[in-house]
């Protein structure tokens, strides 16, 4: 078997088979994180839970808790279904907040080249030549899904019967994917990918510049964590393409509040904050999630696991500026007790987040207490 005129796949299948990775049942799964220190209180519930979601799923929130291959010790079950359902909070969020930056392309990309009949996507001048025939090929494929075979109503509103007009940019970004989104700006000419790019700027950061090359940057890294949140993959200790730590580009960014902490690669802590970079001054007066996701950061689930610190945020990252730039003052007084809207923690926030952390040791104690009572009822 060959894929094409190469020989990938066909060595791919000459590979052994992984002694480790042999299919497990869910009560061999099971078996084997008990082998391994993990506590299971309800193992009825527990099973369900491997038999819903998959081990291997599980597994990559479970590699949080892990020391040397095993577990720590009173790890329980119920830890990781903590830190799996608080995991999905913060990518509802996130995800969201990604189609709004995915809504702002677009409209930048009409203002750039879809102005006057909005055909500039079918101006072969505005793109760059080595890369025309990767956006025909693209531009085919749209078309003959949305325009030929598709039943996209907001596309067939748009031709009454026997009209053979062109579809204008406007209208054709609604039924794009975000992948094809980008490829269409990719092709761009310098000129044009500039233009783009400036209109995506952030005008309160670093002279409301940004350059083609930080944008392209910015765009892959939010491309892959929305491929990765979308497809819910685990979003702890993943690293995404960023400029070197020394580059130019990096330098000029990190003058920006967003950007300070920054280095060569991006984490998904940096990911949330290069979202808010890009957050229109609408959305900062009329949705409060920045709040939300400070919120959640503070309470993130301490069982044994230092989980902001594992998605790359610094220690003192609840004392960051931007949790409270350009939010609306209603969206700050609404906010859920007991998180920080950025400012400087005051004494009384700072003493109230010890007692926290303290609340969150004792419950750590107590889930060992819990586990030596129930050894020593065994060895009795």
């Amino acid at each position: 078997m060959r894929d094409g005129d190469g020989a990938v796949l066909e060595g791919y299948l000459r590979r052994p088979v992984r002694p480790d990775q042999i299919s497990l049942s869910p009560q061999e799964s099971l078996a084997l994180l008990i082998e391994g220190g993990l506590v299971v209180d309800d193992e009825a519930t527990a099973l369900a839970w491997i038999e819903a979601v998959g081990y291997f799923h599980l597994k990559g929130y479970l590699e949080a808790f892990r020391k040397n291959g095993n577990f720590g010790e009173a790890t329980l079950f119920e830890h990781v279904l903590e830190l799996l359902k608080w995991e999905r909070s913060l990518r509802s969020i996130l995800l969201t907040q990604l189609g709004n930056f995915e809504l702002r392309f677009k409209v930048a990309l009409v203002a750039i080249i879809g102005q006057g009949s909005g055909t500039g996507y079918l101006e072969w001048s505005n793109f760059q030549p080595g890369l025309l025939e990767r956006w025909k090929k693209i531009l085919t494929q749209v078309l003959d899904r949305e325009v030929l075979r598709g039943q996209e109503r907001f596309i067939e509103s748009f031709n009454v019967p026997d009209d053979l007009a062109l579809i204008p940019l406007w209208r054709l970004v609604e039924v794009m994917s975000f992948g094809e989104v980008i490829n269409l700006y990719i092709c761009l000419d310098a000129p044009h990918r500039s233009a783009v790019a400036q209109r995506m700027a952030n005008p309160d950061e670093c002279g409301g510049m940004l350059t083609a090359q930080e944008f392209d940057a910015s765009l892959f890294a939010l491309r892959d964590f929305r491929n990765l949140a979308a497809h819910f993959r685990v979003l702890f200790d993943k690293e995404f393409w960023w400029f070197p730590s020394l580059s130019e580009p990096n330098r000029r960014l990190s003058q920006s509040v967003y950007f300070a902490d920054v280095g060569g690669v991006l984490r998904t802590f940096d990911v949330i904050t290069l979202l808010m970079y890009f957050e229109s001054t609408l959305e900062r007066g009329e949705d409060p999630w920045r709040s939300e996701v400070a919120d959640l950061l503070q309470r993130a689930p301490t069982c044994k696991a230092n989980i902001t610190g594992i998605l790359g945020a610094p220690s003192d990252w609840f004392t960051r500026p931007y949790w409270s730039m350009g939010t609306a003052p209603t969206a700050i007084a609404n906010a859920p007790r007991g998180h920080s809207t950025g400012k400087k923690m005051s004494k009384r926030e700072y003493n109230k987040a010890n007692r926290e952390q303290i609340q969150a040791a004792k419950k750590a104690n107590a889930d060992l207490l819990k586990l030596q009572k129930r050894n020593r009822r065994q060895e009795g």
